[in-house]
């Protein structure tokens, strides 16, 4: 839409003949579209650009196919080939615009159209042939009372009478036997013809993703003379995300390793389609925390103190193992071979990976996968037991991040083994060069049994009065494997704060591991258990505490 500028027309008028002359003023509607694309764990940052070919002069280009979700930013422009004036964003109010349609979605719109029509023509092939036997019925109705009124006194006329609804009546129940059987014959066309339009307008919505109101701006440039330039846009939006998946891959033998093929799934709803987007997922986090918190001043004062009545802390409840798989699935696991990959980047604090090739992502519509590399690490293999709560131990690989690279956290991870799928389950961050173990599911060859020998209590009888605890318990694990394994087996004693709280424990094997991650009272024991052959382990724990204490 053009429109003249007066005040610039006579500003034009003024000026001398051997100036320069600048056009009048215009408004120019152009296009933009999304080119690329950061995508954050939760959110993004978008960049798309519009192209415009102007006259010399002062011009507005009105931008009006913005998605309406950008508006909570107002975007960062940079325009080439122009001097840049004002900008001007509208939410609401907005003009209409004309959205252009692809062949393929115009195609779908006419078989929707076409669907639409042949059902309703079926439909008033139905109403016609009801319509029919309603008609035929309202006759037998008329025929019905007609017989029920005085006969006529002549038998000629009797006879006539009588034959005349006879003859009517058998009419009528012929018209409607035929109009139900019309109607009849037409209703699995009507169901086909149903069927096909609601496939019809499947296809439509698969691909006609894009929804929702639109943002409309308005950017004033200023060109000597006749430009061609383009208008580029950033800013940040929401509804868009991204998440790494891992399918990892222990394979045993002579050089155990771990092997990570790592994914992204990349999802967005930002009112539109993206069309050859270029990629970059970062691990930045702009929705988060990004100033360090503050210290405020604490005061302390004694009083008197207030009898508070005994609460007794519940106990935690107990971890479980790291892998349920009494529900797992067995399925095939992929074929390893080397994806297109995304490229990584490390800038100190935050990790990026741009993706080599542009990618098309529809509007709340598609869950897109790329690949991000593949990483390698020498595994230790190890079999490791909670006889305290499990009946098998289970096969845990020892691992170094030596990759140089990030493992990032993953919701949920596929675990294969020796290329047999054994589960799924979230998996944690390991750093470059940290040292982590993934668990890869029961062996149920190496059996574990728990059996307490002996509880005792001083002052049997008198529980307020007891002072001392005695547990002894025995640990055993039992290899029915053809083959030796090295065992971790992993036990608790209670441990004390108080000086007049006295625990002491004595095990029948020295422990290779104390206070696991930190953990206090959890220790490991390290042995090799042979092929058919069974080892026990006895652990003895003492606590005693002051007459008149109760123990919680």
């Amino acid at each position: 839409m053009k429109r003249l500028n007066f005040m610039m027309g006579l500003a034009l008028a003024a000026l001398p003949a051997a100036a320069p002359t600048l056009a009048a003023a215009e408004d120019f509607v152009i296009a933009s579209r999304v080119v690329a694309a950061t995508l954050y764990p939760d959110g993004g940052s978008l960049e798309r650009s519009a192209s415009f070919d102007v006259p010399a002069g002062t011009h507005d280009l009105l931008i009006g196919d913005l998605p309406v979700q950008m508006s909570g930013d107002f975007p960062r422009l940079t325009v080439s080939g122009a001097v840049m004036g004002t900008v001007r964003l509208r939410t609401d109010y907005v003009p209409p615009r004309d959205k252009g349609k692809s062949a393929a979605i115009a195609a779908a719109e006419d078989a929707v159209t076409a669907a639409e029509a042949e059902l309703a023509a079926a439909e008033d092939a139905r109403a016609d042939a009801l319509l029919a036997r309603d008609a035929g019925e309202a006759r037998l109705q008329f025929l019905a009372k007609l017989g029920q009124g005085d006969a006529p006194q002549p038998s000629d006329e009797l006879r006539a009478l009588s034959q005349m609804i006879g003859e009517e009546t058998a009419a009528a129940r012929q018209s409607i036997l035929v109009a139900e059987r019309e109607a009849r014959a037409l209703e699995p066309r009507l169901e086909d013809l149903r069927e096909a339009l609601a496939k019809a307008e499947a296809a439509l919505a698969a691909l006609d993703t894009e929804a929702g109101r639109r943002a409309f701006l308005a950017v004033t440039i200023t060109a000597e003379e006749a430009a061609q330039g383009t208008v580029t846009l950033r800013y940040a939006a929401q509804d868009m995300r991204w998440a790494p998946v891992y399918d990892i891959h222990l394979t045993r033998g002579d050089a155990p390793k771990i092997v990570w093929d790592r994914f992204a799934v990349v999802t967005q709803n930002s009112g539109e389609d993206w069309n050859d987007v270029a990629l970059t997922l970062s691990t930045v986090r702009p929705s988060g925390q990004t100033d360090p918190r503050e210290v405020y001043a604490q005061q302390l004062r004694i009083e008197d103190p207030a009898v508070a009545p005994m609460v007794r802390k519940l106990a935690a409840p107990e971890a479980m193992s790291d892998m349920d798989m009494s529900g797992m699935a067995v399925s095939e696991a992929p074929v390893l071979m080397e994806p297109v990959a995304a490229q990584m980047g490390f800038d100190g604090i935050s990790y990026t990976y741009r993706y080599p090739s542009p990618v098309s992502i529809a509007n709340n519509a598609d869950n897109l996968r790329i690949g991000m590399g593949r990483l390698e690490a020498k595994a230790g293999l190890i079999a490791q037991a909670v006889p305290r709560y499990d009946q098998t131990a289970f096969l845990v690989a020892q691992f170094t991040n030596d990759s140089g690279e990030l493992i990032l956290p993953s919701g949920m991870s596929s675990l294969y083994l020796d290329g047999t799928f054994v589960g799924r389950r979230p998996t944690q961050i390991v750093a470059s060069g940290a040292q982590s173990s993934l668990s890869f599911g029961p062996l149920e060859g190496l059996r574990l049994t728990y059996h307490v020998l002996g509880s005792a209590e001083g002052d049997r009888g008198v529980i307020s009065k007891s002072n001392r605890r005695e547990e002894s318990v025995r640990m055993s694990v039992e290899n029915l494997t053809a083959q030796a394994w090295d065992m971790r087996l992993i036990d608790r004693v209670p441990y004390s704060e108080q000086e007049d709280l006295k625990i002491t424990w004595r095990a029948s094997r020295t422990p290779s591991k104390q206070d696991i991650d930190g953990k206090r009272g959890v220790m490991a024991w390290e042995f090799e258990v042979p092929a058919g052959k069974s080892e026990e382990l006895e652990l003895e724990t003492v606590i005693t505490w002051p007459e008149g204490k109760a123990l919680r």
